[in-house]
C-alpha cells in the first residue's frame, strides 16, 4: 500500500493542476513583457487576427467552416468572436439564443453546441479564438451580467472550454467602459470565474490562478471614456496584454501610433496592440457621405501600431464581422452592400476577399524575418515623422543590425540618420505592403538591395510619387547577411 501511495505522489507532482484538469493556452508573454510567444518552443507570436464578431450567431456551421478556412489561407492565425452579441439576446442562425429567459445562470445548451463547433473547428486549423464571453452593454446597459452573476458565468465558460483553452485567448469587455466601481468588478468577476473554471476550481474569492489563461480588455476609444484596457485593468494579473481602440471616426487617426506608445511605455511592461481600428468598408465615422476605409487606411493603422511598439495586430472589415449579404447587414454600420463570401453585386468584390485582408500577412512576414525580440520603436531614425496622412513611423533593432521605416505615401522624402546603425556598410531594401515583394528605385520586382553603400545620413524617398501607395523602407547592417524581408528559411 505505501509504495501505491508513493507511485501516486510521484504521479501528481510529474503535473500541474491545470493540466490534470485542462489545458494551459499554448501562448504567454516572453520574459521581458514585450511580445507573446509559443509556450513549448519560446518562438515568436506575432498577433494577426481577424474580426468575426458575428460567428457564433449569424451564420451557419458550413458557412463557419467556409470563413475559417480562408482566414487560415490569408495568413491570420486567429480571429475575435463574440459569443452574446450586442442588441438583445437574439437567436444563432438555428434559433438557439445564449442564454434561456436572457438570464446569464441558465446558458441554452443547444447555442452552446453550436459554439462547441466552430471553437473545435478552429482549433482543428490551428486557429487562435479571442472569445468574448458577451458584448459590454450586458455590463454597461442592460446589466444582464451583474456582480451577483458574473462569476457563474465566467465559470460556465472556463469549465466548458477548459480542454480548448490551449487555443483561447479570452477577451473581456466588449466595446463598453465600465463606468463605476460595481461594472468595473462585474468585469474582473467574470475574469476569475473563467480562470477558475479552467483549472476546476469553484471559490468566488476574487482571487485564481492565471498562469493558464491568456486574458485581454476590449475598450471603447479614448473619445468614449477609454482608450485602452490599461486605463482600467493594467495592473491585474488576470490582463496579460493591452488592447487599444481607435475606433472608425476619421481617417489617419494619430492614436494608431499615440496610444500605442502611451502603453508601451507603462510599467508593468505588457505587450500591446490595436484591437480595433478603422474597418476596411466601415464607413468614415458612420457617415457614408464621408466615404468609406480602404485597405490602404487598414495598412497605415497596421504600420504606424506596429512600428510603435505593438506585438500583433487585429485587422476588420465591416462586410465580414456581421457576416452580411447584399441584402441584409446591421444598418447602423453602414457598409457598402457586399455579400461577405458567396454573392457579389454591382462588381464589388466579395467582403472576405477585399485586399486589406491579404496585407496583414505581408506584415506578419515582415515582422518575422527579422530579429524579434530585440525591436524597439525609434522616432529619432528620421528627421521629422510629421502629423496626419504623411506620419513616417520607425522602429529598429536595440542592437542597429537594422531597420524598418514606413513612408505612407509615395510623395514622401526624409531624411534617415543612418549612423544610428551598426556596421559599416548598410543595405537598402523597399518592401511593398500590399503584395509582400522587394523592389528597386525604379519600381521593379528585385531580390537584391536596391542599393549598396557606406553608412552615412541619406534621404530616401519611395519608388513612386503615388499618395495611395505606401513603402517600407528597410535598412540592414551588410555584416548581418539577413535575407530577403517578408522571407524566412525555406522561402528565401
Amino acid at each position: 500500500m505505501a509504495g501505491l501511495r508513493l507511485l501516486f505522489i510521484l504521479i501528481i507532482s510529474l503535473f500541474s493542476t491545470s493540466s490534470l484538469f485542462g489545458a494551459d493556452c499554448k501562448l504567454v508573454v516572453n520574459a521581458d513583457g514585450r511580445f507573446i510567444i509559443n509556450k513549448e518552443d519560446g518562438s515568436p507570436f506575432f498577433l494577426t487576427f481577424d474580426t468575426g464578431w458575428g460567428i457564433f450567431e449569424f451564420i451557419s456551421k458550413e458557412d463557419a467552416e467556409i470563413y475559417l478556412r480562408d482566414r487560415k489561407e490569408k495568413g491570420f492565425n486567429g480571429f475575435f468572436g463574440c459569443l452574446v452579441f450586442p442588441f438583445g439576446n437574439e437567436p444563432n442562425y438555428y434559433g438557439h439564443s445564449p442564454w434561456d429567459n436572457f438570464d446569464p445562470a441558465t446558458p441554452n445548451e443547444k447555442f452552446f453546441r453550436h459554439a462547441d463547433f466552430i471553437i473545435n473547428k478552429a482549433i482543428e486549423l490551428d486557429l487562435f479564438i479571442g472569445l468574448l464571453p458577451s458584448w459590454g452593454d450586458k455590463v454597461a446597459y442592460s446589466e444582464e451580467l451583474n456582480f451577483e452573476n458574473a462569476y457563474q458565468y465566467g465559470w460556465f465558460l472556463g469549465e466548458r472550454y477548459r480542454d480548448q483553452n490551449a487555443n483561447i485567448i479570452w477577451v473581456i469587455g466588449g466595446d463598453r467602459n465600465p463606468t463605476d466601481e460595481n461594472q468595473t468588478n462585474v468585469y474582473r468577476k467574470i475574469a476569475e470565474g473563467i480562470a477558475d473554471g479552467v483549472n476546476d476550481i469553484r471559490n468566488e474569492d476574487g482571487k485564481a490562478d492565471y498562469s493558464t489563461t491568456m486574458m485581454t480588455f476590449h475598450p471603447q476609444p479614448k473619445s468614449w471614456g477609454g482608450g485602452s484596457s490599461s486605463t482600467f485593468y493594467h495592473y491585474d494579473d488576470w490582463l496579460d496584454f493591452n488592447l487599444i481602440q481607435t475606433s472608425h471616426i476619421r481617417r489617419d487617426d494619430e492614436r494608431s501610433y499615440t496610444d500605442i506608445q502611451a502603453d508601451y511605455a507603462l510599467r508593468p511592461v505588457k505587450p500591446c496592440m490595436e484591437g480595433e481600428p478603422p474597418y476596411e468598408d466601415h464607413a468614415v465615422n458612420w457617415k457614408t457621405e464621408q466615404g468609406y476605409f480602404t485597405d490602404h487606411d487598414v495598412r497605415k493603422a497596421a504600420y504606424w501600431s506596429v512600428f510603435a511598439g505593438a506585438a500583433g495586430h487585429v485587422y476588420g472589415s465591416t462586410t465580414v464581422w456581421q457576416f452580411s449579404s447584399p441584402d441584409w447587414q446591421i444598418r447602423r454600420y453602414a457598409a457598402p452592400t457586399r455579400g461577405w463570401w458567396n454573392q457579389v453585386k454591382d462588381g464589388l468584390p466579395k467582403g472576405k476577399d477585399l485586399p486589406g485582408a491579404f496585407d496583414m500577412k505581408h506584415l506578419q512576414d515582415l515582422m518575422l524575418s527579422r530579429p524579434y525580440f530585440s525591436r524597439i520603436p525609434d522616432l529619432s531614425l528620421i528627421d521629422e515623422s510629421g502629423p496626419g496622412k504623411g506620419h513616417v513611423q520607425s522602429t529598429m533593432d536595440r542592437d542597429g543590425n537594422y531597420a524598418f521605416i514606413y513612408f505612407p505615401m509615395g510623395t514622401i522624402t526624409r531624411l534617415v540618420y543612418v549612423n544610428k546603425l551598426s556596421g559599416e556598410n548598410i543595405n537598402a531594401w523597399w518592401y511593398c505592403p500590399r503584395d509582400g515583394k522587394v523592389y528597386d528605385q525604379e519600381g521593379k520586382v528585385t531580390n537584391a538591395p536596391f542599393l549598396v553603400f557606406e553608412k552615412e545620413m541619406r534621404e530616401f524617398n519611395p519608388p513612386n510619387e503615388t499618395e495611395t501607395e505606401d513603402w517600407v523602407l528597410i535598412l540592414d547592417n551588410a555584416a548581418q547577411n539577413f535575407g530577403i524581408p517578408g522571407k524566412t528559411g525555406m522561402d528565401q
